[in-house]
């Protein structure tokens, strides 16, 4: 380590501190604790949705960028299309969430299509934040192990120590706080970034070149897709639109990360093309963002660059743990009933949320020391929220028709876990739209059964 990365290193661990104490003061009322008082404005709301760039996208687009090149636009087309469409539907959510006192969108679920639906939707994004937040802790732990030179193992359980001392004392205060650390250190890192291109000067005349694969039309369609719908059914990304403060925040900090994750995000994809100029060739095990943190960096920035990714990856490690621990507590019976305004809810979700915050996280990083296939992990929990796609979209758009949604979300989650047993959890993309279809005609089947059920009673009547 050098000078630059301990001085680094001092700056957010002080930034972490001062995020702890003021959090602890705005967070001692149950609804700045639990929601942030639903009045996130823009900026922290914006970097809220940036908190998609994580473990998993930083390995993945590097990854898209050192194989494919230009090949990487199809993901980022479609996580910003995502972004922008939720520009315009999101605050139906927000709405109905603030309306009854939700705090989550499986509350939501729980309290308009009961509670078959909810524990559909709340599992999948058990397994789908579960995985997210495992990988934080398989890459941070890499990429802290390289600059300390301490086993993963250990440096795994040190980001952990610190993620739960801080979401203790300020809960979702500190997350979105952390989301604002997190943008900064990501400006850092893709400064770097930018330097790095131009000292090794690098051909971007060459993005489309024979030395990338080149990815054939289905195979982006599909990415293009999933990048879709890996926002509009993200956790983490409703969590943030339920806090926000009114449906002009959240249109225009819904925009606002479309544009900043397209900027973000192609720069990391950059910066895996760059890593390929200039090594052909990873070794065994060998991710492009940790072959980008050693080869594409010069020696003297290296540490400082892996540092801010781990502060980044930490940053969304929270937000996916502090979701994962509201997840489960919005499955319990009755609770969105009580309302926003009934303080003792509000306490009583803050006391077991303080509950959870350990355990989730002593279970994660348990995963990561038994998994280490990150890549694998993100792309499968790509297709299952894709899977259960129909059924978000119906529930956004207030589709009334309780048994369709939840048969619909059910046959998603059944289809994937059928594909991901077949394959072994490493999917062919081209098979990645198999359990959305299954979803898509279940609900059809519902909606047009229903609609033929009320026909019949209509005509009966008259």
């Amino acid at each position: 380590m050098n000078y630059y990365a301990i001085s680094a290193v001092i700056l957010y661990m002080f930034a972490l501190i001062w995020v702890g104490v003021r959090g602890r003061r705005l967070a001692g009322e149950g609804r700045m604790f639990n929601v942030f008082g639903r009045r996130a404005g823009v900026v922290r709301a914006t970097a809220g949705y940036l908190s998609l760039i994580g473990g998993g996208e930083l390995l993945t687009l590097s990854q898209f960028g050192y194989d494919n090149g230009l090949g990487v636009l199809w993901f980022l087309g479609g996580i910003v299309a995502g972004f922008v469409v939720l520009a315009f539907v999101g605050d139906r959510i927000r709405s109905r969430a603030g309306a009854i006192g939700a705090n989550t969108f499986t509350g939501l679920v729980r309290a308009e299509y009961g509670l078959t639906a909810a524990s559909g939707l709340g599992s999948v994004y058990l397994i789908a934040l579960g995985s997210l937040l495992t990988i934080q802790f398989i890459v941070g732990g890499d990429l802290l192990s390289t600059v300390t030179g301490l086993n993963p193992s250990i440096t795994s359980i040190m980001m952990g120590a610190v993620i739960v001392s801080y979401l203790l004392a300020a809960g979702y205060v500190a997350v979105l706080s952390t989301d604002v650390l997190r943008a900064i250190m990501l400006s850092v890192v893709l400064f770097v970034a930018l330097l790095s291109f131009q000292v090794h000067g690098l051909r971007v005349d060459r993005l489309a070149g024979a030395e990338y694969g080149a990815l054939p039309i289905s195979d982006g369609m599909t990415l293009l897709v999933l990048g879709v719908f890996g926002v509009i059914c993200a956790a983490d990304v409703w969590q943030t639109a339920i806090a926000s403060r009114s449906k002009v925040v959240l249109q225009r900090s819904m925009f606002g990360a479309a544009a900043v994750f397209l900027v973000v995000g192609s720069l990391i994809g950059l910066l895996g093309a760059l890593t390929r100029q200039l090594v052909p060739h990873l070794g065994t095990g060998v991710s492009a963002l940790v072959a980008a943190s050693t080869h594409a960096v010069s020696p003297e920035f290296a540490p400082l660059m892996a540092l801010m990714i781990i502060g980044a990856v930490m940053a969304t490690g929270d937000t996916e743990i502090w979701v994962i621990s509201t997840t489960l507590l919005g499955l319990r019976k009755g609770s969105p009933s009580l309302g926003e305004q009934d303080e003792n809810f509000q306490k009583d979700a803050k006391r077991q949320t303080r509950i959870m915050i350990p355990i989730v996280t002593i279970v994660a990083v348990t995963l990561a020391f038994i998994t280490r296939n990150a890549q694998g992990l993100y792309e499968s929990l790509l297709i299952l929220l894709t899977a259960v796609a129909p059924g978000v979209l119906a529930i956004v758009f207030g589709i009334s028709n309780k048994l369709a949604v939840s048969a619909s979300i059910w046959a998603g989650i059944l289809s994937f876990i059928m594909l991901a047993i077949a394959f072994r959890l490493s999917i062919p993309l081209s098979y990645a739209f198999l359990p959305v279809i299954g979803s898509a005609v279940l609900l059809g089947i519902g909606l047009l059964s229903s609609a033929v059920r009320q026909k019949s009673k209509t005509t009966r009547a008259k």
